[in-house]
Parts: structure tokens; sequence; C-alpha cells
């Protein structure tokens, strides 16, 4: 779990990028509901 914490800390960009992934996807996924 430590190290998963430090990844975390020391990669933000690779949170925003997932969330950010995240959206898109929402977004792609949405319209074909």
């Amino acid at each position: 779990m430590g190290k998963g914490k430090d990844k975390k800390q020391s990669k933000p960009r690779n949170a925003l990028k997932s969330s950010l992934f995240q959206t898109s996807k929402a977004t792609f996924v949405i319209p074909l509901l």
C-alpha cells in the first residue's frame, strides 16, 4: 500500500490523466445510452 501511495504522490499527472480518461469515457458512453 505504501508503494501505491508513493506512486500516486510522485505522479500526480497520472491521476489527473486517469480522471480525465474517465470523464472522456463517460462523455463517450452517455450518448450511446
